[in-house]
């Protein structure tokens, strides 16, 4: 995630980033981490078997407490039903160009 999140800072003359949203697959302290550190508010859906442990950033804690709790609240102040919009795009791209 750290070099995507770069190459859009890069490419965009450094543009504010408030959020992100990613899918299950982003689920990792790594990157919870990482966007704590750049003041980015992770939209991430934690994988369903996730637990709030000492290892854990808390960051991350916070979000499984969360989710775990209040998925249909999260998933609203997060805005992580957009991520449709993203999807569909990229979808429309492959057909174009393939993959």
């Amino acid at each position: 995630m750290n070099k995507l999140v770069e190459h859009i800072l890069k490419s965009n003359n450094n543009m504010n980033i408030n959020s992100v949203l990613a899918d299950g697959s982003y689920d990792s302290n790594k990157n919870f981490k990482y966007l704590y550190e750049k003041e980015i508010l992770p939209g991430i859906k934690i994988k369903k078997n996730s637990i709030s442990s000492t290892k854990n950033t808390n960051t991350r804690n916070k979000e499984v407490t969360s989710q775990q709790q209040y998925f249909d609240r999260w998933k609203k102040k997060r805005k992580y039903g957009y991520r449709w919009m993203a999807e569909t795009a990229f979808s429309s791209l492959k057909r174009m160009f393939g993959e």
